[in-house]
């Protein structure tokens, strides 16, 4: 395999990875994904209750996998507050602004659900399935952790590279947000790390259409392929390399641009979110920005070192071992970095109300993994304190996003506040409740 870990030290105690198996790691691949699968969807979210920001998404992909069209029905044009990211469109009809990325994953398994259901539409948008949304969240997020083990296989033996896609899987946000529902962040993950597969493996075109597929995920991560592009340019000395990566990433933004064009009649690629976060990024001050990152590593709700303490030696480990992993490896860390200062610059750190610990980190943990996993290899794993310490970081890190992902994925004051919203409703238009 191409850029592996560069041969250890002779005191390191950390053998070289064997070669790609085919057969046996597509195996242990295979199984990883049936099994994190299994638990995914054992733990997504179907129903209603759940954020403003999801709960609108699966309501776009319901209207476009049953109805074929984003527009939404006009019988809820009386319901536009129940739909908290709800626009008028170019057309004068109502779409959700969303980014367009986990709308369009989820479209199909509301389509199949169509086929073999009921595509009437209800009075109310609330009242629509979410089953479908769930299981497409799952599925993203669980494909993610298995392109993970593939990736991490660049770097580690077939055992540490599953542990490793195991503790992404279950000891991180990734189990109690991406995998919960249609949030946008499971299909960054899935894409930036295709993007790091291709980039490794010296194809510069699919890597940047990868990429590309991230942005309309997350417009954001534009800075990570820029970063991957012009790192991975200067390794080689090409200025090919960045032309190609460079053209094919751009297509993201040119896509949410005609997007955004069709639906909400401009240009400006925000997919009708409108242009206040470019302006914060360019206005937020250093003062602001020193605390917003304290909040996103530190902050009771959402402090990713509290909700995620593995990262704690982790990283610590990745810095040990800076200058002993591929390029790549510090690429992507570096990409990491900087898309977390556009971020913070953007949006904060909370991320919104009334879910489970850190949201917004996620993309910068995808993009630190690797060095992650490769200080793990190349300077804790030959401790037995460090060794240990580290298993019980990752058993405390479990714990938190199973918790997370089954008892405290949303509070009980905004379930409250939602089910006796709908149940108003369901009154004024005369559904019966047990529909509601």
């Amino acid at each position: 395999m191409p850029d592996q870990l560069e041969s250890p030290q002779p005191d390191a105690g950390v053998p070289e990875p064997e070669p790609w198996d085919r057969r046996r790691d597509r195996r242990a691949a295979a199984l990883l994904f049936l099994i994190v699968g299994v638990v995914y969807l054992a733990t997504a979210t179907y129903s209603f209750v759940q954020v403003n920001d999801t709960r609108a998404t699966a309501i776009a992909a319901w209207s476009l996998g049953t109805q074929g069209s984003l527009a939404l029905p006009e019988v809820w044009a009386q319901e536009d507050t129940a739909i908290d990211w709800v626009r008028e469109g170019a057309d004068g009809n109502s779409y959700v602004a969303r980014f367009p990325g986990a709308i369009l994953w989820a479209t199909p398994f509301y389509a199949l659900a169509g086929l073999i259901g009921d595509t009437e539409v209800p009075e109310h948008p609330w009242l629509i399935t979410f089953v479908p949304a769930g299981i497409a969240a799952a599925t993203a997020a669980a494909l993610a952790i298995t392109l993970s083990f593939v990736l991490y296989r660049r770097l580690v033996d077939r055992r540490t590279a599953v542990a490793a896609a195991g503790v992404m899987a279950l000891g991180t946000s990734v189990w109690s947000v991406s995998a919960d529902a249609l949030w946008n962040h499971g299909f960054t993950h899935l894409w930036i790390v295709v993007g790091l597969l291709y980039l490794t493996d010296d194809k510069p075109a699919r890597g940047g259409l990868a990429l590309a597929a991230s942005v309309i995920s997350r417009p954001q991560t534009a800075v990570v392929a820029a970063v991957l592009g012009i790192a991975r340019a200067w390794e080689r000395r090409s200025v090919r390399t960045l032309v190609i990566v460079g053209a094919t990433s751009a297509l993201g933004a040119v896509a949410m641009a005609v997007y955004t064009r069709a639906v909400f009649g401009t240009w400006v690629p925000t997919a009708g979110y409108g242009t206040s976060g470019v302006e914060r990024v360019a206005s937020t001050s250093g003062m602001a920005m020193g605390v917003r990152a304290w909040g996103m590593l530190f902050d009771g709700e959402r402090g990713a070192l509290l909700y995620t303490p593995v990262l704690l030696l982790g990283l610590a480990g990745g810095a040990v071992a800076w200058r002993r992993v591929p390029a790549w490896v510090r690429a992507s860390a570096v990409a990491g970095v900087v898309y977390l200062a556009v971020q913070l610059r953007a949006n904060g750190f909370d991320g919104g109300f009334h879910f489970f610990g850190p949201r917004l980190f996620i993309e910068t943990l995808v993009l630190l993994s690797p060095l992650v996993v490769a200080g793990y290899a190349l300077w804790i794993r030959g401790s037995k304190p460090r060794r240990l310490a580290f298993n019980a970081l990752i058993g405390i890190s479990v714990v938190i996003h199973g918790l997370g992902a089954t008892v405290l994925t949303y509070s009980t004051d905004a379930e409250r506040f939602l089910v006796e919203r709908l149940a108003e409703r369901c009154e004024e238009l005369g559904v019966a409740s047990d529909d509601c």
